[in-house]
């Protein structure tokens, strides 16, 4: 079976995480300023964070635009796609307790979280997927 997506809407979807990238990066550079005129550990969590994101978005939208050759193997190593499974899988467990310890008042509360232990569930299988693609 042919798995590959056609070109032309790899690279769109290259672009989109292009211009995912440029943003993510801004913000990292905006936190990290942030960071150096108030320093909080939370602050530099959410900054690194923020960063390594960026960078696998640009390798991203490398590998779809076709500018990094990638055929047959992983954009990034198998490792990668492992921790950022693990980060949202941890992101998911924590929405779900502040879903049931802390019954959010309002419906948009309760819809953004939802969205945000949804999303975090489908990021994590897709995580798994992605790690197991070559073995």
């Amino acid at each position: 079976m042919n798995d590959e997506v056609p070109k032309s809407f790899a690279r769109l979807i290259g672009h989109v995480c292009g211009v995912f990238a440029v943003g993510m990066a801004a913000a990292s550079a905006y936190g990290a300023w942030a960071v150096a005129h108030k320093f909080s550990v939370a602050g530099l969590i959410v900054t690194a964070v923020g960063a390594v994101i960026a960078a696998l978005l640009f390798r991203w939208a490398g590998a779809l635009t076709g500018y990094w050759d990638t055929s047959g193997r992983l954009a990034v190593p198998a490792f990668v796609y492992v921790c950022v499974g693990g980060l949202s899988a941890a992101t998911t467990v924590l929405g779900v307790y502040l879903l049931v310890a802390d019954m959010p008042a309002s419906f948009g509360k309760a819809f953004g979280l939802w969205t945000g232990v949804l999303s975090g569930v489908v990021l994590t299988y897709l995580c798994v997927l992605a790690s197991q693609r070559f073995k």
